[in-house]
């Protein structure tokens, strides 16, 4: 996937149910953070976490590639994180997804 940060979902749910396993509980910081996130950046950041590409987000959402890029962009701003799997880490320390 070109200039983008991807794992496969088959990955993503390994990563899901390792780190599931070690953090049961959401770490105080996590609800701070939470709260910054606007609905959309939330809906966005479970689908992310799923182990959806940009191009997905974006049809699923009916918006375009450019935009779930952007809203992926400020996500990650917001919560001072720099890669995908740690989006996915705080995706299930939040409780957005099951592992």
């Amino acid at each position: 996937i070109k200039n983008e940060n991807y794992l496969s979902p088959r990955i993503t749910g390994k990563v899901m149910q390792d780190y599931g396993r070690r953090n049961r509980s959401a770490a105080p910081e996590v609800s701070g953070q939470f709260t910054r996130l606007t609905n959309r950046e939330r809906e966005i950041l479970k689908l992310i976490a799923e182990g959806n590409s940009n191009d997905e987000i974006a049809k699923i959402l009916w918006i375009s590639p450019r935009t779930a890029k952007v809203h992926r962009a400020n996500i990650m701003k917001k919560l001072d994180v720099h890669k995908v799997t740690d989006l996915v880490k705080y995706a299930i320390k939040a409780g957005l997804i099951e592992t």
